[in-house]
């Protein structure tokens, strides 16, 4: 991150679905790594939205695998 906020981390299915959230205040600028609980999600792809209290903001793919 370029500068410090508030970071909030939305998991959803391939349809769209959210099935969690994931919120982390006042993170200082810099790389994070931040841990995702999988063991209630069944194995296969899900999307991630990350985005800040500054309106920055990026989406990937997660694959969980059993």
């Amino acid at each position: 991150m370029k500068n410090a906020a508030d970071v909030t981390i939305t998991i959803m299915d391939m349809q769209g679905k959210s099935i969690g959230i994931i919120q982390r205040p006042s993170l200082n600028a810099g790389a994070h790594a931040v841990q995702v609980q999988t063991a209630g999600m069944a194995a296969g792809n899900y999307i991630y939205m990350v985005r800040t209290s500054d309106g920055d903001g990026m989406a990937g793919r997660l694959t969980v695998t059993r």
